[in-house]
């Protein structure tokens, strides 16, 4: 007897092209093979689903199977999805600050070129003040150029009150004051007394107090020398050392007499300190990088013009002598961001401003 055997072609299976994802892309579905109506399998799969996480990093196997209804045969292709490590993402150390600190510039995530994100931080600066107080994360994520994958880090900033220095209600200044060390600032809540005090010349000293400062002989008198910076100041605001805006100076030509003593500073009223002019200069950009323009408005070309640039505390950090022309562009951009004050000096004429580097 004879009989025939039948035998079928294959279904023709196409598979969807090899592709590439993150190992933090969340699940998906698998699609793209032909016909439709088949199954997938292989490292990752689960219903139809492809889970880069559960395959892991590297190269894996992808079957699409497909069996024709009409015909029972079975015929399957492969493709390859490859998943990519994530990039290592590190974030700067916690770190506090105060309410009353100015803007400041996110750095230290790293690879560099990063975005940071979260309350109170706008285009990669944090404001203490948007953010108010108490702690706020952080977030710091960057993309690797190569694979496209992205990952974060977090880190926190805690926002704190701001908390005056602990400055006595009364206090005697004496001692020899030299050009030896930064600029210092002494304060009292109430009055402070300066006695037996050398001011030697180059010597920076901010003095200030609440209510006055007084000048007493002592054993030795006090003797404020030729070329010493003394700023005297009767603090308005409760902020003592930490706002100078108001920087009145004496900066003698000659030393103070010895009969000057038991001489009481309230505000402006001493003869020895000179005139502030409110129209000597200004500065723009304000805020500024750090380079900026000192236009001075009022200008006499036979007297000297001093520029001293103050940091928040009252050390100095910088001065120049400026040649008598209008406009003068000065570059800061070395220091870091935060509040100084600027000052100039024309003959018996000086101002103060505040200057904010961003």
């Amino acid at each position: 007897c004879q009989f025939n055997i039948l035998v079928r072609a294959l279904p023709v299976v196409n598979c969807p092209q090899n592709s590439t994802v993150c190992l933090n892309d969340d699940p998906f579905a698998l699609a793209g093979g032909q016909p439709a109506g088949g199954a997938y399998s292989g490292t990752g799969v689960t219903g139809g689903s492809f889970n880069p996480a559960a395959a892991g990093v590297g190269n894996h196997v992808i079957t699409y199977e497909y069996t024709d209804p009409q015909t029972g045969c079975t015929n399957s292709c492969n493709f390859t999805i490859t998943v990519n490590q994530l990039p290592v993402v590190n974030c700067p150390e916690n770190i506090t600050v105060s309410i009353d600190d100015v803007m400041f510039a996110l750095t230290g995530g790293t690879p560099a070129g990063g975005t940071y994100t979260g309350n109170g931080v706008d285009a990669g600066n944090f404001d203490p003040t948007t953010a108010g107080l108490g702690t706020h994360m952080i977030t710091y994520e960057y993309t690797d150029p190569q694979t496209d994958c992205t990952n974060v880090c977090t880190f926190n900033i805690t926002v704190i009150p701001f908390e005056p220095p602990d400055i006595p209600d009364i206090d005697v200044v004496s001692g020899v004051f030299t050009t030896d060390g930064d600029e210092i600032c002494l304060a009292a809540l109430q009055t402070l007394h300066v006695s037996d005090a050398v001011f030697e010349p180059g010597s920076q000293v901010n003095l200030v107090a609440g209510s006055n400062i007084v000048f007493t002989p002592g054993n030795q008198g006090v003797k404020i020398q030729a070329g010493a910076h003394v700023h005297a100041y009767i603090d308005q605001d409760g902020t003592f050392c930490g706002d100078l805006t108001t920087i009145v100076s004496t900066n003698l030509k000659e030393p103070l007499p010895d009969n000057k003593t038991n001489e009481v500073i309230t505000g402006l009223a001493v003869d020895d300190l000179r005139e502030i002019n409110k129209d000597l200069f200004k500065v723009y950009p304000n805020p500024t990088d750090g380079r900026f323009t000192l236009e001075l408005i009022y200008l006499d070309s036979e007297e000297t013009i001093q520029v001293q640039v103050y940091g928040l505390y009252g050390g100095i950090v910088f001065r120049e002598i400026l040649p008598p022309q209008a406009r003068h562009l000065l570059d800061l951009s070395g220091h870091q961001p935060g509040v100084y004050f600027i000052r100039v000096i024309m003959g018996h004429h000086a101002q103060v401003e505040r200057l904010i580097i961003k």
